[in-house]
């Protein structure tokens, strides 16, 4: 004899004969509607023409996921800066503000930061240190109206204030340097 009944009927038949022995009983319609099966999608033109942009990108995130310290591979944009010793790099540094803005500035030290900071520490007086960035907006404008200023040239004179200062492209203005001077 055969039977009419669909796998699904059948096995609820075998849950309620198991259930029923406990007193739960489950309705035929319940497993029809808990996993309905997606129809298949279809291929339309837009599809292709994005799929290797799709397979590509899975590609890329898979990769950079599981090796993160790849995005860290950058290569250099601009030209560096050679490195020179301490006092060269302080007097670079001046002649460099002196072509661009005048000779008519705050008194920069001609030595290095380490020297500066030791000699500040023994004489009990103020240091200014000064960082210029060349690649910020403000730079030129902050050298001109503020550095270059004799009201602030003359308070510095007046207070007897050390000012150093460095370009952020040498290595003298972020290394190697104690991280305070007391």
């Amino acid at each position: 004899m055969t039977s009419t009944k669909s796998p699904e009927e059948i096995e609820m038949e075998s849950l309620n004969r198991a259930g029923s022995s406990v007193g739960i009983l489950f309705p035929v319609a319940l497993l029809t509607q808990i996993a309905p099966r997606p129809p298949p999608q279809k291929l339309t033109f837009w599809s292709l023409l994005r799929s290797p942009f799709t397979t590509l990108h899975r590609i890329l995130a898979f990769v950079t996921a599981f090796f993160p310290f790849i995005s860290r591979f950058t290569l250099p944009t601009t030209p560096t800066r050679r490195q020179l010793s301490p006092q060269d790099t302080a007097s670079r540094f001046i002649r460099e503000f002196e072509e661009r803005y005048g000779r008519e500035h705050v008194p920069f030290e001609d030595r290095g930061y380490a020297e500066v900071t030791k000699e500040v520490r023994t004489s009990l007086r103020f240091l200014l240190v000064i960082l210029v960035s060349e690649e910020h907006d403000d730079t030129a404008g902050f050298c001109k109206d503020v550095l270059c200023d004799v009201e602030l040239l003359n308070w510095v004179r007046a207070n007897e204030c050390v000012v150093w200062a460095g370009n952020v492209a040498d290595s003298e203005a972020h290394t190697g340097t104690p991280s305070s001077p007391f």
